[in-house]
């Protein structure tokens, strides 16, 4: 399992997404901004007064900062847990996108710290504890898309980022650009290319670039 240094989520906002960030920094000893800073950069308006982390923000903040990462949804529920496997064997980190509770449709990030045969375990800034295990039945029901207005973009959704090792050049990534074409230009996630997933920033329909 992996080890992450587990924040807690300021109750009153909804900053999950930067929470997560600021873990995985703090986890590889990494200097970050502090999370009400990382908010203001991946946050968006919802609902009036209503403020909430967005993954093309999310996955720009990292762009911004020369890490190579990527977002990854709707791939089938073998393919996403072949593909977290995947991760664990080239130290990719993974921030899961998943409802916070089986009935409640708002979205929620968490950090994916392993699993064992008796299912996937996360590190939840919502939750007291570093480690929480889900079934994998339990995960299911969260990371399923069931209802339209259910906040999370597609099911089996995940944030891939590699803080490990980034080279110095980074290239342009947009929401059009599917697995094979990102596959040619970042190969760390060349893996990426023998599994369905279709596109890598279905959230926005602006081009996320980095020179």
């Amino acid at each position: 399992m992996r080890n992450i240094s587990h924040l807690r989520q300021s109750p009153h906002e909804r900053n999950c997404g930067a929470v997560c960030i600021r873990m995985l920094y703090k986890g590889h000893q990494l200097d970050s901004p502090a999370v009400g800073k990382i908010f203001k950069d991946v946050r968006e308006e919802l609902f009036p007064g209503i403020w909430s982390c967005r993954n093309y923000r999310m996955l720009q903040f990292f762009h911004n900062r020369n890490v190579q990462a990527c977002m990854i949804y709707a791939i089938t529920k073998d393919n996403f847990y072949k593909i977290l496997d995947l991760c664990d064997n080239k130290d990719l980190d993974v921030i899961l996108n998943h409802k916070i509770a089986p009935n409640n449709s708002e979205g929620h990030c968490t950090v994916y710290l392993g699993r064992d045969d008796q299912g996937i375990h996360i590190s939840d800034p919502n939750m007291e504890k570093q480690s929480h295990r889900y079934s994998f039945d339990e995960y299911e029901t969260l990371a399923t898309k069931s209802l339209s207005f259910d906040e999370i973009v597609e099911s089996y959704s995940m944030l891939i980022v590699n803080l490990t090792n980034t080279p110095q050049g980074m290239v342009t990534i947009s929401y059009e650009d599917n697995a094979q074409n990102i596959s040619e230009q970042v190969q760390i996630f060349d893996f990426l290319k023998d599994y369905n997933v279709q596109t890598l920033l279905p959230i926005s329909d602006r081009r996320i670039e980095v020179n």
